[in-house]
């Protein structure tokens, strides 16, 4: 028989909060309860129909519809961009062409997707306004889901923009159909300097301004319903969700080592993660690790045979 009694060793918590996205090209419907940036159409298929601004405290996501490069012939880039301001100062011009310029405010960040049809090239990327557009890098699959012509998500840490609760950002997306041309075709908010496959110079100084609604108190995210187990009853290690997110899932005996262990994934809000314990564990003291990003909770636990 195998019995396991469970003790809290660290207890974390998270703001309540009720919508996390999941980074996955998907529209779900609560983001139809979220801010949207209004929209007035533009040039080149309207390629800035809508965005959308929400956060939970740890992220600031986006959504946004993408649609990739429109001009397979002309082998050059086409370039999606959302401009994001969080404080005094920033980049006047954006990174590719000095003529497009920002006025009124000017972005501390800058998140470009760029693609190139002809040769399968794209990338998105993540800079940072330091007296020059300083490339912080690629952002991963984890954090970004694109889709080509349909809705695209990003999201990015509140602590690298450097907000939190109360804070006013302002964010605004473009878009330049040829990384080459000087200009944009289309922006969400409007902007009136907008020009047809983005030939003429462009200013943008219209930005949707958005109140940053959560925090991060750390709290407890997981529950554990079962405080002991009995294996030879069929009992199982259970352990529920209470938030929504990516998380890797760890169990070390007293010595470190590793026993079992779940990469990354992601877990709906309810969703119950089960250990099996396997016959060969030994008797001895445990420790379960969950962890997120910037956030992490750990019971200890003794197993007995």
């Amino acid at each position: 028989m195998i019995v396991v009694w469970l003790i809290l060793m660290l207890h974390l918590s998270f703001y309540s909060y009720s919508f996390t996205p999941k980074v996955d090209g998907v529209k779900e419907l609560e983001w139809d309860s979220e801010i949207v940036v209004p929209n007035r159409s533009g040039y080149n298929n309207d390629p800035c129909k809508e965005l959308y601004v929400t956060d939970d405290g740890e992220y600031l996501y986006l959504l946004y519809w993408y649609m990739g490069d429109q001009n397979s012939g002309d082998g050059l880039s086409a370039h999606n961009i959302i401009a994001i301001d969080v404080k005094e100062g920033g980049g006047q011009n954006d990174p590719w062409q000095s003529s497009t310029i920002f006025s009124n405010i000017l972005p501390d960040f800058i998140i470009s997707s760029y693609h190139n049809s002809g040769n399968s090239l794209k990338d998105t990327q993540l800079r940072k306004w330091d007296n020059g557009w300083r490339l912080l890098g690629s952002i991963g699959e984890y954090d970004h889901y694109e889709n080509i012509n349909g809705w695209s998500e990003i999201r990015i840490p509140l602590s690298t923009l450097g907000v939190g609760k109360k804070n006013r950002i302002r964010v605004v997306q473009y878009y330049r159909y040829d990384q080459n041309k000087p200009g944009y075709s289309d922006s969400t908010p409007h902007n009136s300097y907008l020009s047809d496959n983005s030939a003429s110079p462009g200013v943008i100084y219209n930005f949707w301004e958005y109140e940053i609604k959560n925090n991060v108190n750390y709290e407890d995210f997981v529950n554990v319903l079962t405080k002991s187990v009995n294996i030879s009853n069929g009992d199982k290690f259970l352990v529920v969700f209470k938030i929504r997110g990516l998380f890797s899932i760890e169990i070390v005996d007293i010595r470190g080592i590793s026993v079992f262990k779940v990469e990354q994934r992601f877990f709906n809000q309810g969703e119950t993660f089960t250990w099996n314990i396997p016959g060969e564990i030994s008797s001895g003291f445990f420790f379960l690790v969950v962890k997120g990003e910037n956030k992490k909770q750990k019971f200890g636990f003794v197993v007995v045979k």
